[in-house]
């Protein structure tokens, strides 16, 4: 090996080992300290860099605290109707019930969300159509994915009687 690669490879090796001590020196002063610092630090960043996914997922966890007490019931289609608006949304999937109010604001398709609030959204979800069959959006079925995000809504199950 040439003696310029040797020095440089000598050179990395000590500032590595040096910054590694130092590290260690400032963690053994307070530790407590240091380990806090960079659970704070961890946590604003994760605050700050939050994907879709994760609000969805810190979403979906608030959800179920809440509806805890109605996951499993059975509710009317009057019931279904009276929570018909942004602020206060249920709809039906293929005779389940789910309150869908917080995934308003996120949902990639607007507004058009909106159509299935209060009333039977089957075709909405499954084929993207009214019930008279227009066409909303793509026209195409929602993917997997938004199957398995509308889930996390659920809180009941349409009473047939």
């Amino acid at each position: 090996m040439k003696p310029g690669v040797s020095l440089s490879i000598f050179l990395v090796l000590v500032i590595a080992i040096g910054g590694f001590v130092l590290v260690n020196e400032s963690d053994d002063d307070q530790p407590e300290n240091v380990v806090q610092q960079v659970e704070t630090a961890t946590a604003e960043t994760n605050d700050q860099t939050l994907d879709q996914s994760e609000i969805d997922s810190q979403s979906t966890d608030a959800d179920e605290t809440e509806d805890d007490s109605t996951v499993g019931e059975l509710f009317t289609e009057d019931q279904v109707a009276a929570h018909n608006s942004a602020d206060d949304c249920w709809t039906i999937v293929s005779g389940t019930v789910y309150d869908i109010t917080d995934y308003i604001p996120r949902h990639p398709g607007g507004d058009r969300i909106l159509q299935a609030c209060g009333q039977d959204g089957t075709s909405l979800f499954n084929e993207r159509q009214t019930a008279e069959g227009e066409p909303v959006g793509t026209g195409t079925p929602h993917s997997s994915s938004a199957n398995s995000q509308l889930q996390d809504f659920e809180i009941g199950t349409l009473d047939l009687l």
